[in-house]
């Protein structure tokens, strides 16, 4: 799981914001007014504004405040019920939106350049046009809280979580600790791993397999997942990483260096080439199973780098 960010998401839950008010306006069915009657029955601090754009952790004290639909036997009114509805519009595709500028999910995820699913950082995710068929999406979205029980937070913008078919069906209604949308970065908090101590003796990847670190505050979100079970099928990865790294040793990039004088400036040059891509972090958002390479990198590296003060 890897956060989503390098975007202007404030800017773009503004955006968001303004075209569900421009659909409530068309609506005879809800309306702003009547949908902040609703809110701020349970607090008055429940603006529309203040529910749509609300981030991970006010998203939970809204959810812990209005309840959900077991603790509303009477069910919620049309005006939010609604809100089901109008994301119906937003999520099905080219020829459907809301508001009164074509704004639906196809849009979004081009706005927010995301290419791998943030939830797994296993799959490709996106928009892709094919002529005659117009643009679909590859992706899904998940609702992190799940709009049927509760849907005055089916159309917030960071309840919305873009997510590739595998997870979304995974997640389903269940409930998982950490949001991708986390102000904290959630990179430490969950950190793949083998064991290094045979390094120098792997000669196939069935001899290394990839385990799971996590904080106790990941631990519904691995489970939920199934994280721990389909990175244990990407022990392949790791193998080339550590293959790579027994065959460019320091003392072999050095000979390499002297070998073809003038193809790189020194030995650091030659490793950022070799091995840079996996320690960039911004790839996590890119490229799929990055966030294993970028562990998996960081182990050897701290590694090699112990051997060499030893």
């Amino acid at each position: 799981m890897i956060n989503i960010y390098e975007v202007s998401q404030e800017l773009l839950a503004h955006e968001h914001y303004m075209e569900i008010v421009a659909q409530l306006n068309k609506s005879k069915t809800s309306s702003v007014a009547a949908a902040e009657r609703w809110l701020r029955g349970s607090d008055p601090r429940f603006t529309l504004e203040y529910v749509i754009k609300a981030k991970p952790e006010q998203l939970r004290e809204i959810r812990s405040i209005c309840g959900g639909r077991a603790l509303s036997p009477a069910g919620f009114p049309p005006e939010i019920s609604y809100f089901q509805t109008m994301y119906g519009y937003f999520s099905e595709g080219q020829g459907n939106s809301i508001g009164n500028s074509g704004y639906n999910a196809i849009q979004l995820m081009e706005k927010l350049k995301l290419r791998v699913c943030p939830l797994c950082n296993r799959n490709h995710i996106g928009n892709v046009t094919r002529p005659q068929r117009g643009t679909k999406r590859t992706s899904q979205l998940d609702h992190f809280h799940n709009k049927s029980d509760y849907p005055y937070l089916a159309m917030s913008f960071y309840n919305l979580i873009p997510s590739c078919p595998c997870c979304n069906h995974a997640k389903g209604k269940e409930d998982i600790n950490l949001s991708p949308y986390e102000a904290q970065d959630l990179d430490p908090l969950l950190q793949y791993r083998f064991n290094i101590e045979n390094i120098d003796f792997l000669t196939s990847e069935e001899m290394l397999a990839v385990s799971l670190r996590y904080h106790p505050s990941m631990q519904k979100n691995v489970e939920v997942l199934g994280l721990e079970d389909l990175y244990a099928k990407h022990n392949n990865v790791a193998f080339e990483i550590v293959q790579k790294f027994k065959m460019y040793t320091k003392l072999r990039r050095k000979e390499i260096v002297d070998t073809f004088p003038g193809l790189y400036r020194n030995e650091e040059d030659l490793r950022a080439s070799l091995f840079g891509s996996y320690a960039n972090k911004a790839n996590m958002k890119k490229q799929a199973l990055a966030k294993l390479k970028k562990d998996i990198f960081e182990l050897l590296d701290a590694e090699e780098r112990r051997r060499r003060s030893v």
